[in-house]
């Protein structure tokens, strides 16, 4: 049986108004991602890498174009619809972890199972197994000020896996951390990977997006490089790190 992509991109693209002046931030992008891809999104700043991103996660439309997120079509959903697209089939992990700093780390992770049905106990359980998946099993009463920086990404993780979203989406995930913490963070996302997860990570650190299976570089909203790496060369990358 044919594997179908996840995500489907053609011929998209998106302006923003600044001042009386019209930029073009994305330029006719083509693209398809399948399941359990591991994507690295690079390029210089204003190359329309946050964009893709925001058009990706669902939190911006195009103005023109395809996207079809698991066969559904994204041109067509309201705003109600986007929202439950964010909310279960792409987990978000930002740069500067947003998380909530009067919440316990177990009761971050279940913020976002608060919309979804089912028991109070589930909703709980779902999330230790969460924290449980990315070494956190121990934290689960602090507040975020008492963990680390690297250990305060975990949680945001953790949030992120809570709803077994088809897509992680990362925005600079290592940008606030030091090498070895991010190098950590790097071998978790490469676990998940292993594990079926699909991941794809905005970076402009080269060294991250060699650890990827997959490079796209933007330039001035245009892909200008698709490169897909053997599984043995992804291998060496990942122990080197």
């Amino acid at each position: 049986m044919t594997q179908q992509p996840l995500l489907e991109l053609r011929g998209i693209t998106k302006s923003y108004s600044m001042g009386e002046q019209k930029f073009l931030a994305l330029k006719g992008i083509d693209l398809t991602i399948m399941p359990n891809e591991f994507i690295a999104i690079t390029g210089p700043s204003g190359s329309g890498k946050s964009t893709l991103m925001n058009i990706l996660g669902c939190l911006a439309k195009a103005d023109s174009g395809s996207y079809r997120l698991a066969g559904n079509l994204i041109a067509d959903a309201d705003e109600d619809a986007l929202a439950g697209y964010r909310n279960q089939s792409i987990g978000f992990i930002f740069q500067s972890f947003n998380l909530f700093p009067k919440l316990t780390v177990l009761d971050n992770v279940i913020y976002p199972l608060r919309f979804q049905r089912g028991r109070a106990a589930h909703r709980k359980s779902r999330a230790i197994k969460a924290l449980k998946d990315v070494g956190l099993a121990d934290k689960l009463a602090n507040l975020p000020n008492q963990l680390s920086g690297g250990q305060r990404q975990r949680v945001a993780i953790a949030r992120a896996l809570v709803t077994n979203p088809d897509i992680l989406l990362g925005d600079e995930p290592t940008g606030n951390l030091d090498s070895k913490t991010s190098a950590e963070i790097m071998a978790l996302f490469r676990d998940l990977h292993a594990n079926g997860q699909t991941i794809i990570l905005v970076t402009h650190e080269q060294e991250i997006a060699e650890q990827c299976q997959r490079e796209l570089r933007l330039v001035d909203g245009q892909i200008v490089k698709d490169e897909t790496k053997n599984t043995a060369e992804q291998h060496a990358l990942g122990v080197a790190s």
